[in-house]
């Protein structure tokens, strides 16, 4: 969010997870509480998010994810693929 500071937010945003792994117990918080909220009154609307292939690194995972899914569907148009092709494609088209 520091590069953006003092500038709108992109309207929409890819974020493409395929490659990570590791837990996200501990980003959990920060995403739900402050990245959110930062994100949309900056102006995001639209965020196509493709998983991770690792299924342990996925966000659905851990404790408090439903939580934040449930936010983030609330406050953003948002949706999640496996694949880079069908998400662009979604995504372009908002």
């Amino acid at each position: 969010m520091e590069l953006f500071k003092g500038r709108r937010l992109p309207r929409r945003l890819l974020s493409d997870h395929q490659q990570v792994t590791g837990e996200w117990a501990d980003a959990l918080p920060w995403l739900h509480y402050e990245w959110l909220p930062e994100a949309t009154s900056g102006g995001l609307q639209v965020v196509a998010h493709i998983l991770a292939h690792n299924t342990e690194s996925q966000l659905s995972n851990y404790s408090g994810s439903h939580e934040f899914i449930a936010a983030v569907t609330q406050e953003l148009n948002a949706m999640s693929f496996r694949h880079l092709a069908p998400a662009w494609q979604w995504l372009t088209h908002r």
